[in-house]
């Protein structure tokens, strides 16, 4: 590979085909499993962003090598495509954060479903697509959680009684990047009836059937 294909690489203006990969990792001295940590790790401090300017479709549609935008017609031959993919299994979205929204009484969760705000993923739960963080008021999960903390969420889990859960105030499988939610990270209860529902302090407050745990 020479310098000037090296800088067009770098300025953008040349895609990465499969089998460079690796003569880039080497070349910053780094392995290929690292140089994707750089790369999550600038997605992560919205860096990558900022120098790409793209969305994650963006991205795909303008490198993929089937798509007439890219104006290439190589098939399995670029990488590009395949860049945030490999950097977003290392990462984890946070959809919730504690915030006082406008007509709420009390400290709820403002949730929205978007990978805007992401942290490296623990290494059990790289590559897990269905995992998302929120970060919750301690005040209000009775201070056992330490400020500032990360809560790991599985969307697909079913909540049982005496775990952690969200409960969202709309439906969380039609939400969409540009919606935002209500939320509160609660304890499942039951009541009398059988009926699950979610529980939080400071002051007690009762919370309809928690979505996610």
């Amino acid at each position: 590979m020479t310098l000037s294909v090296y800088h067009k690489i770098e300025v953008g203006q040349r895609e990465v085909y499969e089998n460079e990969i690796d003569i880039l990792a080497k070349a910053f001295g780094l392995s290929t499993t690292e140089l994707f940590d750089k790369i999550a790790t600038l997605y992560k401090s919205g860096e990558l962003n900022k120098q790409i300017n793209k969305t994650k479709e963006r991205v795909k549609s303008v490198l993929n090598p089937t798509n007439p935008r890219s104006g290439l017609d190589f098939h399995d031959g670029l990488y590009g495509a395949q860049l945030y993919d490999n950097a977003r299994k290392k990462l984890i979205p946070v959809f919730g954060s504690d915030d006082k929204l406008t007509g709420q009484q009390y400290i709820a969760l403002k949730f929205v479903k978007s990978d805007e705000n992401m942290i490296s993923a623990p290494v059990e739960l790289e590559g897990n697509s269905h995992i998302y963080a929120v970060i919750p008021n301690t005040k209000r999960t009775g201070n056992f959680i330490p400020a500032k903390s990360f809560v790991f969420v599985d969307a697909k889990a079913k909540p049982n009684v005496g775990d952690l859960a969200v409960a969202i105030n709309t439906n969380f499988s039609e939400m969409k990047n540009t919606d935002t939610a209500v939320a509160q990270l609660v304890y499942v209860c039951k009541d009398t009836s059988g009926k699950l529902y979610g529980k939080v302090s400071n002051p007690d407050e009762k919370i309809k059937k928690p979505c996610t745990k």
